[in-house]
């Protein structure tokens, strides 16, 4: 299992990424006819052989090489298959313009980049730390790039362009309400990523005094009292998007230094 076994498969990923969000972004600015089943469908085999190439490269008898770059590959790979999955039921299609280019950029940087070869053995609780890590970073980032697209449609309501983005996407209410869900679920696995870090990880001190402690709780706060403004006070429009592109900013500052999120 070696970086020649998933280079094959990392290429037609990253031809699929591109594909069908380069398409969306087209139907987005108007200029190609919405195809949503095939820009999903196009993007749901991207990740099938995106998970090969994490298979190859993260994954050896029973040992787990999370290093930076492989560790962003896999959130990019599980916030595509959040995203793609969820907009079955939901419309978050129009979020792939954002984050299938994105996933493609950081399987180019993982395929193109030196590999991390240090692989590790994990105990269950921290792999409950590690799941949950990745599965709110996931989320956030869906709901930064909802937020991108509620700013870009505030800004064209703002402008009297009643065309264009406006027509194609759901209405700015459902909008805001999807995006809500969204920042709600991630704080539910960022609780879990928090908790069980202070239970399992032995890097992780009962008092919150590292750096990377304190900017979980920083970014939990953000997310948490956004809701809550929203829901008694109305915060909406700029506001919630301002905040949450901070919260994820915060989680993203998080990944970066501790190099896997929250996890050393």
């Amino acid at each position: 299992m070696t970086f020649s076994h998933a280079l094959p498969f990392a290429l037609i990923a990253l031809l699929l990424y591109l594909t069908s969000g380069i398409w969306q972004a087209c139907v987005l600015m108007r200029t190609s006819e919405p195809h949503p089943v095939l820009i999903r469908t196009l993007g749901l085999v991207g990740t099938f052989f995106h998970g090969i190439v994490i298979y190859f490269m993260v994954y050896h008898h029973g040992f787990l090489n999370l290093g930076i770059l492989e560790a962003l590959s896999l959130v990019c790979w599980l916030t595509t298959l959040l995203l793609l999955l969820t907009s079955l039921f939901v419309p978050l299609i129009a979020a792939s313009s954002v984050l299938l280019p994105l996933s493609a950029i950081c399987l180019l940087a993982q395929i193109v980049l030196p590999a991390s070869l240090n692989y590790s053995q994990y105990p269950t609780g921290v792999l409950a730390h590690i799941a949950g890590s990745i599965l709110a970073f996931s989320l956030f980032a869906i709901a930064a790039a909802q937020a991108c697209l509620i700013a870009l449609q505030y800004r064209a309501l703002k402008s009297g362009k009643f065309r264009g983005i406006i027509q194609v996407l759901p209405p700015l209410t459902r909008m805001e309400n999807l995006l809500s869900a969204l920042l709600g679920l991630g704080i539910i696995f960022l609780t879990i990523a928090i908790l069980s870090g202070a239970v399992f990880d032995p890097d992780f001190p009962g008092h919150f005094s590292t750096s990377k402690a304190v900017l979980s709780l920083l970014a939990w706060v953000i997310f948490a009292g956004l809701l809550i403004w929203r829901r008694y006070k109305g915060w909406r429009g700029r506001q919630a998007v301002y905040w949450t592109l901070i919260g994820v900013a915060v989680i993203l500052l998080i990944f970066i230094s501790s190099q896997l999120l929250f996890v050393q």
